[in-house]
């Protein structure tokens, strides 16, 4: 059990350790540290935020995916943010010139389902330049 922060009521709390542990076990399939590249799918979201700072205590270097209005929040947390859209898997590339190391998928649309398109990897190797990965 732990303590809710002051100023935190606990029907808000209760999910943080949900989204933290998730966040955790997410990384730790992929077990990233200072000479990584983790490309975080999702980063501006619940799950995400956690992945990004839990990436960053383990040294790596992190590219996040989010909405354009999440940018200046990922990057207060210390990840290069990659807007949604078309071109997203060749600017994710170019913030990674010596390759992405490890990505997690943590986006979700609003009832639950994986975004169209998208892939559920783990961990992948630097992409290729004649392949698109996201």
């Amino acid at each position: 059990m732990h303590h809710t922060p002051d100023g935190v009521d606990d029907r808000s709390a209760a999910p943080l350790t949900i989204a933290g542990r998730t966040a955790s076990a997410a990384l730790a399939a992929v077990a990233p540290g200072p000479d990584d590249t983790v490309l975080i799918g999702g980063a501006g979201g619940g799950v995400g935020v956690f992945a990004v700072q839990l990436a960053r205590i383990a040294g790596a270097q992190v590219i996040g995916t989010g909405a354009a209005e999440t940018a200046d929040h990922l990057r207060g947390l210390g990840a290069e943010p990659v807007v949604y859209g078309e071109g997203l898997a060749d600017r994710a590339r170019a913030l990674a010139p010596g390759g992405i190391t490890a990505a997690v998928d943590l986006y979700r649309d609003g009832d639950g389902a994986r975004r169209p398109g998208s892939a559920s990897r783990t961990a992948v190797s630097a992409p290729s330049p004649h392949r698109s990965t996201a």
